[in-house]
């Protein structure tokens, strides 16, 4: 089975969007992964207007 893993950062319409490609993923046959190392796919979202979205991922 593919599994995916997703992560998000950033305002609450990265959310939305992180929700809604999750939704997709299972449409086609993609698992929730239980960790990052478990994924064949990893999505990293992030907030491309604002910088510390950035910042957080970076430390």
């Amino acid at each position: 089975m593919k599994r995916y893993w997703i992560e998000t950062y950033g305002c609450q319409m990265n959310k939305a969007e992180s929700e809604s490609l999750e939704y997709r993923l299972k449409e086609v046959g993609w698992m929730s992964a239980g960790a990052p190392w478990e994924a064949g796919l990893v999505v990293i979202n992030t907030c491309s207007v604002r910088k510390t979205a950035e910042d957080r991922i970076w430390g």
